[in-house]
């Protein structure tokens, strides 16, 4: 299963209750880790889009 991160559908909607959600976006924590490494370190970053629907 591709790491994803969803979305509140509304500004400051709390998610200590049910609510309504976006559908899942692509994780982007690789990048992210990526970006805060290459501060001090050398850093690489390998990735592929898959054939999924969070590849479409």
């Amino acid at each position: 299963m591709p790491a994803v991160e969803i979305m509140a559908e509304r500004n400051g909607q709390s998610f200590l209750e049910p609510g309504p959600l976006l559908r899942p976006h692509p994780s982007g924590a690789p990048a992210i880790f990526i970006g805060q490494a290459a501060l001090g370190q050398p850093a690489g970053l390998i990735g592929v889009v898959a054939d999924e629907a969070t590849g479409q």
